[in-house]
């Protein structure tokens, strides 16, 4: 699995499995923690270089940023590797309508 949030041991978190059901190898991957003392959640994000950007990667993502956006309240960060072929204007073009 490619996606990961390290914090410091200082840090209160609580992991989150709401999204676990979106990872599939070699297509989505994501780790989500809830940062209880800072109100924000932090969703890590991570698609596998060389592959063509899907309809199904795509509408993971987009389930994943509805959701946060409309039951959250709380910060969202998203560190993520897309590895989106911005050259490539099929794919760049798909993903760009999606992420604001």
């Amino acid at each position: 699995m490619g996606a990961r949030v390290l914090l410091d041991t200082s840090v209160t978190y609580e992991i989150k499995t709401d999204f676990d059901f979106l990872n599939e190898e070699c297509s989505f991957e994501s780790s989500c923690v809830d940062l209880k003392d800072m109100n924000t959640i932090v969703i890590s994000i991570y698609r596998i270089p060389g592959s063509a950007v899907t309809a199904t990667f795509l509408s993971k993502l987009q389930y994943l940023l509805t959701k946060l956006k409309k039951e959250s309240r709380k910060n969202i960060i998203t560190p993520a590797d897309f590895n989106v072929n911005m050259a490539d204007l099929s794919q760049s073009l798909l993903f760009l309508r999606l992420v604001p």
